[in-house]
């Protein structure tokens, strides 16, 4: 589902791979936000053109996201955000896109800034089946490859598979840029590595404050100073070097 938020401030200051932290009821139950990427940015439709809010794109999976679904227009909501580090934007001349079902949520902003850079983009979209992908969510720039696992809707197999094929053919000046499901991002984070090309990873976790203060999003990555250490998804994340990472 999409949900179009007005909110000049946020959106003015938000990156792609940032995220907000959202209430899914006006009471206090239930009481903690759930996190969400911040989809997209819109723009004011007078000739200003200065950013208006911001667009999140969710998949209703609980009693949270069921709540948030059955409000409505003109009701106000409670928004903690932007959040968190999110994805550098770096000078390659081609930027391979991956996404698992709704994991498109935190690259259609990205898709856009790295447009906006004059960069080759190609989104490779997947899921396990055509219900659950989200091409329709995703700006229609560059190239677009689709797959499912059960071949519903284009390539059959793992998004994985097109990414690897991508980077087999030519990983020349490429960064991959990646979100969704853990054991994509890891299987993402393999092929980059072997095909030694640069990854940045958009994480996933379960967050109770989004602020770094609860330590309940950690993730063992090495640290500024190349040391192991536990870094939270919430404040040094929830985009990550891929080479980074030790687990997840």
């Amino acid at each position: 589902m999409l949900m179009k938020l007005k909110a000049p401030g946020i959106a003015g200051d938000a990156h792609p791979g940032q995220f907000l932290m959202l209430s899914c009821s006006p009471h206090p139950d239930p009481l903690l936000r759930r996190p969400f990427a911040v989809h997209d940015v819109w723009l004011e439709e007078d000739p200003s053109g200065k950013p208006a809010g911001v667009l999140v794109l969710y998949e209703v999976v609980g009693r949270g996201t069921a709540m948030l679904s059955q409000m409505r227009a003109g009701q106000n909501i409670s928004v903690v955000g932007p959040l968190g580090r999110g994805f550098a934007i770096c000078e390659t001349a081609r930027a391979l896109l991956v996404a698992g079902a709704v994991g498109v949520a935190p690259l259609a902003f990205l898709a856009r800034a790295l447009e906006s850079k004059g960069c080759r983009v190609t989104a490779m979209l997947g899921a396990r089946t055509k219900d659950l992908l989200y091409a329709g969510e995703f700006p229609n720039a560059g190239e677009t490859i689709l797959a499912t696992d059960d071949g519903s809707a284009g390539l059959r197999g793992p998004v994985t598979g097109a990414l690897e094929a991508a980077l087999d053919d030519d990983c020349a000046d490429v960064t991959v840029y990646a979100a969704g499901p853990t054991p994509m991002l890891r299987r993402v984070a393999d092929l980059a590595a072997f095909y030694g090309v640069s990854c940045q990873l958009s994480l996933e976790a379960f967050m109770a404050c989004g602020i770094g203060a609860c330590n309940g999003c950690v993730v063992r990555a090495l640290g500024e100073d190349g040391e192991p250490a536990y870094l939270r998804v919430c404040k040094e994340g929830p985009v990550f070097n891929s080479r980074r990472i030790i687990s997840f």
